[in-house]
């Protein structure tokens, strides 16, 4: 099993020049926009400085919404810490607008000691549409030394020195924090579109504690130093299971191990990209590029794509017959947990695989449903470890098809109605069509999870607008669209 979260090369060479790449269910204009703002209750950035006083009006509550205007410059003597604990609840939202479709930039030069959105015990809050570069480029691991190091540790990586602690204190202990934390009994939290380019994070660029209520969507983790979402086993003292937590078409794209490392019961993780992750095997163990962890429970994953999965960076470790499975599930305590409509190809291990181990009391037999992926051309073949009885209904031949979910969702009138000026409410229909490939039943549901309408089509008012909305189209539980609406 993979380890990373127990403790390359870069695709796009020039870091500016890359863009943030559409994500499946993503309309373009999720920014803010004047028309979907209460301006009385904004607070603008446009720097630094305007940031951190924008985060004081937040905290005070004189505010509820912070928008990004442009690029904002952050260092260690200049730090952007968004620290939001001691019991804070919202609704806030933090937001970036767009120029020209492309969202504002969060530039962190040095100083990644703290997380930059940083949700410790606090609710109701909201982050969209931000991009954050993480300083320079994670550099790579180059030749293991099987040596032990000064923590009398097996793993002796030459590392990022720019976050690694002195020597002696071993890779236990890592300087750098990741670039969201969420945790401490923290819930009702929503992260929509964030772009993360080189995190120096540990053990994720996100990382997750003891939450409930958490979606991650249309989001992108590119060479993350670690992983690119890592949450705790809860099963320390104090801690428990993430409950409910949602990982939904985001993208994982050349992390240095695990695209993501989680836990949840229940929990969703749909319609996400995993392509070439795990690349380094910084702690000198193999690891799969989506990993649902031991102690998962209830939770399905499907509708994602898991590619070229390969361990790289350190050709030392290929030579050692070392893998990348496309997915690799925990040997013990998984209870409940469904693969549904996978597509998973040209990983160097597996397709999908349980990792050897002794189960005990605590074993489950957990995954209980695998149906409908297409598994193929995968190095060692398509299935590994897994109860044959659950595997129904998947091809494992190079001639299969996949085909995906799609739909459209928008409003009429376009996205925006006038308020009645006695109830404070508009009204706007809603109008609808899905074509559901994964056997899953099509609904509208609005923020919150709460079904709206349920059929493969259709329209219906919506009478009690009263301020920025969000519609959520699905096939199952694999977002397929996604549109905000809100008042004139």
């Amino acid at each position: 099993m993979s380890r990373c979260g127990i403790l390359a090369v870069l695709a796009c060479s020039s870091l500016m020049g890359c863009s943030s790449p559409m994500i499946e269910g993503e309309e373009e204009d999720v920014g803010a926009t004047g028309d979907s703002l209460t301006q009385a209750l904004t607070c603008y950035a446009s720097n630094r400085n305007s940031l951190m006083a924008c985060y004081n009006e937040l905290l005070s509550h004189s505010k509820d919404r912070l928008v990004i205007t442009e690029n904002i410059y952050c260092s260690t003597a200049y730090p952007c810490h968004l620290l939001f604990n001691n019991g804070y609840v919202g609704p806030i939202v933090i937001q970036g607008l767009n120029v020209n479709g492309v969202p504002p930039v969060i530039h962190r030069t040095d100083g990644f000691s703290y997380p930059i959105i940083d949700i410790q015990n606090a609710s109701k809050i909201e982050v969209r549409n931000i991009e954050f570069r993480e300083g320079q480029v994670n550099q790579p691991a180059f030749r293991y030394d099987p040596a032990r190091d000064d923590a009398g540790l097996y793993w002796s990586y030459s590392r990022n020195q720019a976050c690694d602690q002195p020597q002696f204190m071993g890779s236990w202990l890592r300087a750098c924090k990741p670039t969201v934390h969420i945790g401490e009994e923290s819930s009702k939290i929503f992260l929509d579109r964030l772009f993360v380019y080189e995190s120096k994070g540990f053990p994720g660029a996100v990382t997750l504690g003891n939450i409930t209520d958490v979606t991650i969507r249309r989001s992108t983790f590119f060479h993350s130093w670690a992983m690119g979402i890592f949450s705790i086993a809860g099963t320390g003292p104090g801690e428990h299971v993430p409950v409910n937590l949602r990982l939904e078409n985001n993208r994982f794209e050349n992390g240095r191990c695990s695209g993501t490392e989680t836990v949840a019961n229940p929990g969703v993780i749909s319609g996400n990209t995993y392509i070439h992750n795990h690349q380094g095997a910084i702690y000198h163990v193999q690891g799969g590029q989506l990993n649902p962890m031991r102690h998962t429970a209830n939770t399905i994953v499907s509708d994602n794509d898991i590619l070229n999965g390969s361990l790289d960076e350190d050709p030392t470790l290929v030579a050692l017959g070392w893998h990348v499975p496309g997915i690799e599930v925990g040997p013990n305590d998984i209870n409940s947990l469904s693969l549904i409509h996978n597509y998973i190809r040209s990983n160097s291990g597996y397709g999908a695989k349980r990792d050897a181990g002794s189960c005990g009391v605590n074993c489950n037999n957990g995954v209980t449903t695998i149906k409908y992926n297409v598994v193929y051309n995968n190095q060692l073949g398509s299935f590994w470890g897994l109860d044959p009885a659950a595997l129904t209904g998947n091809c494992t031949d190079p001639g299969c098809t996949f085909a995906r979910s799609s739909g459209s969702l928008w409003a009429t009138p376009m996205n925006t109605c006038t308020p009645d000026p006695i109830t404070h409410n508009c009204s706007l229909t809603i109008n609808w069509s899905t074509s559901c490939q994964n056997h899953g039943i099509p609904q509208v549901r609005v923020a919150g999870g709460n079904v709206f309408a349920q059929s493969a089509s259709g329209s219906q008012a919506a009478p009690w607008i009263s301020g920025e909305t969000r519609f959520d189209l699905y096939c199952g539980e694999h977002l397929v669209k996604t549109m905000y609406v809100g008042v004139n």
